[in-house]
């Protein structure tokens, strides 16, 4: 694995990564970056502080997230049940 270059709030920083795996971390970076220069042009905050509220945000995100998966996965169960016993149905008096 070579390491490759991020940036971050102007710090490089060399990351040893898969090679399949450089375009999500080069975009996780940029996305990184953005939300904390955006976080410290809000507000006079440390570099410290900023990554912080950030990865609050993002953690909050992410909760948020799997949480609406769930409850489409949910929702998905419940129609296939439903299917699953309309179908039953059809075939019982099929069969009958």
């Amino acid at each position: 694995m070579e390491p490759i270059t991020i940036t971050i709030l102007g710090i490089d920083y060399k990351i040893s990564c898969p090679p399949d795996k450089e375009d999500s971390l080069k975009c996780s970076a940029a996305a990184l970056d953005s939300r904390l220069a955006a976080m410290r042009a809000s507000g006079k905050m440390s570099p410290e502080q900023a990554a912080i509220m950030v990865g609050l945000h993002l953690s909050d995100e992410l909760l948020q997230a799997q949480a609406d998966l769930e409850n489409i996965r949910s929702s998905w169960v419940g129609h296939l049940d439903s299917l699953n016993e309309k179908l039953d149905a059809a075939l019982m008096t099929k069969e009958g």
